[in-house]
């Protein structure tokens, strides 16, 4: 194995950061491949990648790269960040160890045989197919995540739900006190079964990714995984492997009593309540009442 990488080291530690995945201790403990990085030479330059259980990404730089080496992401991405963002950041390597260096300064890191490194997520045969402007795609998942379940007595809430329904694509959201839907216009059809979760942990990665993103991303699903890709980046990941509810039962029927308000002032007057409201006390019936009546009250 040898490689010989060459990019700005501003490029390289915004690549080195969006790759990253959340990957537990005992994990790297028992597989320490987990912590690699993969940098190789890409028809389009560089491509960073980083592969764990759950998923893969890859981050495209036009940077000039021979061969490939695999580096621990966290002391690379770490080293890298410290340099001025112009700084031409050289990488070679051999079956030893790589050479990191950037002007007068060389660092030496540890080396992970490509062939021991965790297989990468392959979407493979499309069953479904959406374009998204960047922001909407990234609405979809940032804004009802909220709402998800963070315990693992049902893991089939422990993430985001999309699916399509008519010309909309939907997101969906709940934790069995919460629910948040999102919906967006869709040309094409994602999904249209109930089986296509994204985990709250990927969900997280996603809205990283696409924070910064702009133009259009193409959202993908297979029988098994399901896929993100804009300008620079894919990542694809399994999916929850369970049937998400009929949430259409939780929505309530349209009843007599609608009010139709302003977005931003509705906000601020929550926000107002949460203000006085104590934090350490949860109201019972009337309390809410009876506290609010005290904050009016003149001295």
């Amino acid at each position: 194995m040898a490689g010989l990488i060459k990019a700005p080291s501003g490029s390289l530690a915004v690549a080195l950061r969006l790759a990253a995945f959340p990957v537990r201790e005992r994990q790297t403990q028992r597989i320490p491949a987990l912590r690699a990085v993969r940098l190789a030479a890409d028809p389009d330059g560089l491509s960073v990648t980083a592969t764990t259980f759950d998923g893969t990404i890859t981050i495209r730089l036009q940077a000039p790269a021979e061969g490939e080496v695999a580096v621990p992401l966290e002391p690379l991405a770490a080293l890298v960040r410290h340099f001025p963002a112009e700084a031409e950041i050289t990488i070679t390597s051999d079956d030893r160890a790589a050479s990191v260096t950037c002007g007068r300064s060389e660092f030496r890191l540890p080396v992970f045989p490509v062939p021991d490194l965790p297989g990468r997520h392959v979407l493979g045969e499309e069953t479904g197919h959406v374009e998204l402007d960047a922001k909407n795609a990234r609405d979809l998942f940032a804004r009802p995540a909220f709402a998800a379940a963070s315990n693992a007595s049902r893991p089939y809430l422990r993430g985001i739900f999309l699916h399509s329904a008519s010309d909309n694509l939907v997101a969906v959201a709940a934790d069995g006190f919460r629910f948040c839907r999102i919906t967006t216009p869709a040309m094409t059809t994602l999904s249209t079964d109930r089986s296509l979760i994204i985990p709250s942990e990927m969900v997280k990665t996603i809205d990283r990714l696409l924070a910064n993103t702009r133009g259009n991303v193409t959202l993908c699903r297979s029988d098994r995984l399901f896929a993100v890709e804009g300008t620079g980046f894919t990542l694809t990941t399994t999916r929850i492997d369970a049937i998400y509810p009929d949430y259409k039962r939780w929505i309530s029927c349209e009843g007599p009593n609608v009010v139709t308000t302003s977005r931003a002032g509705l906000g601020e007057s929550l926000a107002r309540f949460a203000a006085a409201a104590d934090p350490q006390t949860r109201p019972g019936r009337g309390e809410g009442k009876r506290r609010c009546g005290r904050h009016k009250r003149r001295p």
